[in-house]
């Protein structure tokens, strides 16, 4: 099902607020080092997730072309 990715995108999101808005007053001078890694490690997972998101929509298109050209081939012609 397309959509995936904004689903993704919306999850890391909430990931970077609950790192920066955990109950610890000061996370030290690394933190952002920290979670700039985690984001790293976590980019190739988000382009994968994008292209299957982006294959999937384009597969979706195709099957509804596919059946949009079926109907107006099966429509009776009126040739009066």
């Amino acid at each position: 099902m397309p959509g995936g990715f904004a689903n993704y995108q919306e999850d890391q999101v909430e990931v970077i607020q609950l790192y920066y808005n955990h109950n610890e007053p000061c996370k030290g001078p690394a933190a952002q080092d920290v979670l700039n890694s985690f984001l790293e490690e976590k980019k190739g997972e988000g382009l994968a997730i994008h292209q299957a998101d982006i294959n999937l929509l384009k597969k979706d298109f195709d099957t509804a072309k596919g059946i949009e050209e079926m109907n107006i081939s099966s429509t009776p012609q009126d040739y009066g």
